[in-house]
């Protein structure tokens, strides 16, 4: 199709290799102002190619696709650089990518498009205009990576600017949603869920690529959170709390600015001040590490530290590779390079001789391929906790702490004082119960000169009051 000015409707599509194609030749301007409305896409390569940037107004209504490689192609043929049509309602299945796309010159829109058993969101290219892709009331239901293969190394990969608003993404089990960020996002009033409740401290989202590059508002993230294990952290880039809201045990973006807007009675002190989560990502520094993958992958990998780190590496952590990039798109972005994080822990063993500590990975990425040295961290997220003492008696145990809101905390979150007796990526082992009783993953250190029975100030969370000094 070159000339533009089409409206194909009411059609079905099956077996082919491009179901519709729009200027594949790259030589051909304009083809421009085509409308698909009613149409269905079955059993084919790209359901819908576009292959050069002059083709604007392409939009789609009401399709179904399922069965395909690609659904939106727009990198695969004529000059690779078709723009992403408008999509106002789509129900699509089964399919690897729905988008390898690239945006110039106006913003694609994509409203209500529902999708299930998909690998990839895929590929946003382009960005040539302020908002290259705007998603407004979208379902991603992904399918989990094959068993005994490498994991899916991205749901979404974004190289351009995406919003989406009112959009929920959901993976069962434990596997994360691992997305690449090498543009601007921002997710409103979204959700990213899975099936059963996490064993874990970890999120069911994270950001590899520019993290400080994502921006959130009122996005519920899936993770495990007491009292009672409830589920859910808030992301957010600035948080009001009001009367409905419980800010403890709330995994926190670090950079997050969070204050009360509205009274309400609190068993603890909670001013009307603004609050700052430190803009630091927690890390435990692992050093080099011999990473050992198995041949063929399977999706796990394997490395052993110092026992000098047991108590440091938590079931569920995040593993960064910091010191080493990958090139993990496809063509034609198959040359950008990001650092990921690894997988996440499975188990931490300790070796027969005890002088190291074996991990094993979980859900590592499948272009994770080859044994190497890489310098390693743990990364997580920080939680706000409401205003915690421990008692601690080091005649009796350097473990073992009695809290005065030992509710607030769950089992694998990390723990620290104020005191500097718990070094910074202690967790905790148990789940603490009402009575505050909490057991530390690494003895805490009585300083010199000090009586064995101690209160400690206890915290996750870096937050810092903001001076609220009036100004007019």
């Amino acid at each position: 199709m070159e000339l533009g000015n089409e409206r194909i409707q009411n059609c079905e599509f099956r077996d082919f290799v491009v179901g519709v194609g729009i200027s594949l030749n790259g030589i051909t301007q304009n083809a421009e102002n085509i409308t698909l409305v009613d149409c269905s896409f079955h059993s084919m390569k790209s359901a819908i190619a576009i292959g050069q940037d002059q083709s604007r107004n392409i939009t789609v209504y009401n399709i179904s696709v399922y069965a395909a490689k690609i659904v939106f192609d727009c990198t695969s043929y004529g000059r690779g650089s078709g723009n992403c049509p408008s999509i106002f309602g789509a129900d699509i299945g089964d399919v690897k990518y729905i988008f390898h796309t690239f945006s110039f010159g106006s913003a694609a829109s994509i409203n209500g498009l529902y999708s299930e058993g998909i690998y990839s969101i895929g590929t946003l290219g382009g960005g040539g205009a302020a908002d290259g892709y705007a998603f407004n009331g979208c379902a991603f239901n992904f399918a989990n990576s094959p068993p005994g293969k490498g994991a899916i190394v991205y749901r979404l990969a974004c190289m351009a600017f995406a919003v989406f608003s009112g959009c929920q993404f959901s993976l069962s089990e434990n596997e994360p949603i691992w997305i690449i960020n090498l543009g601007t996002m921002s997710f409103n009033s979204c959700w990213f869920y899975g099936s059963t409740t996490p064993d874990d401290a970890s999120p069911k989202l994270w950001i590899n690529g520019n993290r400080e590059r994502v921006f959130f508002n009122d996005t519920v993230v899936d993770m495990i959170r007491a009292p009672q294990g409830h589920r859910g952290a808030n992301f957010n880039n600035v948080l009001s709390i009001d009367y409905k809201d419980d800010p403890f045990d709330v995994a926190m973006l670090p950079g997050t600015l969070f204050y009360r807007n509205l009274d309400y009675p609190s068993p603890f002190e909670f001013l009307p001040s603004l609050r700052w989560v430190a803009s630091r990502y927690p890390l435990v520094d692992l050093g080099d590490c011999d990473i050992i993958v198995p041949n063929p992958v399977d999706g796990t990998a394997t490395f052993s530290v110092p026992a000098q780190f047991e108590g440091l590496i938590a079931h569920g952590d995040f593993i960064w590779a910091f010191s080493k990039v990958f090139c993990p798109l496809d063509p034609p972005y198959d040359k950008a390079q990001v650092s990921i994080v690894l997988g996440k822990v499975a188990t931490v063993t300790a070796t027969q001789t005890a002088t190291q500590l074996q991990v094993v990975l979980a859900y590592v990425p499948k272009i994770v391929k080859n044994s190497e040295t890489i310098h390693l961290y743990v990364i997580y997220l920080p939680r706000v906790h409401p205003p915690t003492t421990g008692e601690i008696d080091f005649s009796v145990s350097n473990t073992k702490l009695t809290t005065s809101n030992g509710g607030y905390f769950s089992q694998y979150e990390r723990i620290r004082d104020r005191q500097g007796c718990i070094l910074e990526g202690t967790f905790i082992v148990n789940h603490p119960d009402s009575e505050g009783f909490i057991q530390l993953s690494r003895p805490a250190t009585k300083p010199a000169n000090v009586s064995d029975q101690m209160t400690l100030d206890l915290y996750d969370a870096d937050v810092r009051e903001i001076n609220m000094t009036p100004v007019f």
